[in-house]
């Protein structure tokens, strides 16, 4: 599924309408050994602020945004071109504070994705009941990340 409508048709799974917003090069060559689109809806009704991230292997292509608006879905992408590698590890922090930047142990909102070389996909919110996690699978998954308060 095309990132455009992965992204649409998690918005519109919270009643959110309008276009996603991209992160930038994540329309580049599809050759990566494994990869994870995350798209994230902000249904708190918050400026969220990017606290922190981390990835033990692959790369972000496509940071995730500074700053995601209320109601604004965004969707970014994990990669990894290695051989007998994926993309672990990948966590990510938001917060309702623009003070929690660079403190991923502060933030309010945070998720993990992970897609191995061997073994199972595995996403999941860490310690929030206010963040959705709806996992995908497969080598080049897709994972909708709705955060809500």
């Amino acid at each position: 599924m095309a990132a455009t409508a992965f992204a649409l048709q998690a918005a519109s799974e919270v009643g959110q309408r309008g276009l996603p917003k991209l992160m930038t090069s994540i329309f580049g060559e599809g050759d990566a050994a494994r990869s994870t689109d995350v798209a994230i809806v902000n249904n708190t009704g918050s400026r969220l602020f990017l606290g922190a991230y981390n990835v033990e292997t692959g790369m972000f292509k496509g940071c995730p945004p500074e700053i995601i608006e209320p109601d604004e879905v965004i969707v970014y992408r994990v990669e990894s071109h290695g051989f007998m590698t994926g993309c672990t590890g990948c966590v990510i922090g938001y917060s309702l504070s623009a003070a929690n930047r660079g403190n991923l142990s502060r933030c309010e909102y945070k998720w993990f994705t992970s897609n191995p070389y061997a073994g199972s996909n595995d996403a999941g919110s860490i310690g929030q009941r206010d963040v959705i996690v709806r996992k995908g699978g497969g080598n080049n998954n897709q994972v909708k990340i709705i955060i809500q308060r």
